[in-house]
This record gives structure tokens, sequence and C-alpha cells, in this order.
């Protein structure tokens, strides 16, 4: 349920695609997450062509997290081959979780696969690749904002416990 309210794709095809049916058409164009998809400016076009390049240079396929700590230069913990790639830390002014969001954002706009496996691995698609290149610079998705900082408390009010 948390997937559904937070995913960048939309809602109708979603649903209709969990009770069965693989042909529903995205976008509809009515739900929610259609309804709030916008052109992408000159700037926001540059940061999601630096993203789409990011994956296109990975040496191999790797999921969102990696490749967005790649590309804000966050490189503990990452394999060897993908901190030597030139994208690296291309967007250390960003948080990583934002970057994630654009990820996603991309994904549901058609630009970004995600396989079907476990691993969840980034490849991009035709279109993808032409957004990347400039070959088309008019864009429509969902543009993600900075997420908010976390409440030190929970719904109903109380501290958390440590």
């Amino acid at each position: 349920m948390i997937a559904y309210a937070e995913t960048a794709a939309c809602l109708r095809a979603t649903i209709l695609r969990y009770f069965g049916d693989p042909a529903a058409r995205e976008p509809c164009g009515a739900c929610g997450t259609c309804d709030r998809r916008e052109r992408l400016g000159e700037d926001d076009r540059l940061l999601l062509r630096k993203i789409l390049s990011g994956i296109a240079r990975a040496p191999r396929p790797y999921g969102r997290r990696r490749i967005a700590a790649m590309l804000v230069g966050h490189t503990e913990g990452l394999p060897e081959d993908l901190t030597r790639v030139s994208t690296t830390g291309l967007l250390r002014d960003c948080e990583p979780r934002l970057i994630e969001r654009w990820i996603e954002s991309a994904c549901a706009a058609g630009l970004i696969a995600v396989s079907e496996d476990q691993c969840r691995t980034l490849t991009l698609t035709a279109v993808g690749r032409a957004v990347m290149a400039g070959r088309i610079e008019e864009v429509q998705m969902l543009v993600p904002t900075a997420a908010r900082p976390r409440s030190a408390t929970r719904r109903r009010g109380r501290p958390r416990r440590r």
C-alpha cells in the first residue's frame, strides 16, 4: 500500500495491472499522478540527463540506490568499477533520496526500464537514450521535490522510543 501511495507511475494502470489487466494503458491522463505531470524546464531536463547518463555509463546494470550513491559521490561500499565512472559525484549537491525519486519518476515516464528480477537493475529505454542525448527536448513527467525531514514524533504525537 505504501508503494502504491508513493509511486510516480499512473495510479489507474497500477491498480488495473494488480488485478490482472496486462494491457492497462499508461498514462491514463486522469489519475492524481498523471494529472500532476508537467513539462520539464531546462534545469530539470539537465538534471534528468545527468541521471540518465549515470545509468548509461555504469559498467553494468545497477539498482537505483547504487546509481544514486554514485551520482552524489557517496562511494563508500560501492563496487570499485562503479566508483570510477565519469559521472561519479556529478550531482554531489543533491541528496541521494532525491536522485532516487527522480529515477522512480523517470521509470514511470518510460525513460528507464527496471529488471523484473530481485536485483531491480536499471537500463535506459530507447526514449531514455534519446532524452539523454538531447534528441528529445520535450519531456513530461512528475517532478520530484526534496524529501521532507522526518519528524521526531509519530502520528499520535508521542515521541519515538530509542
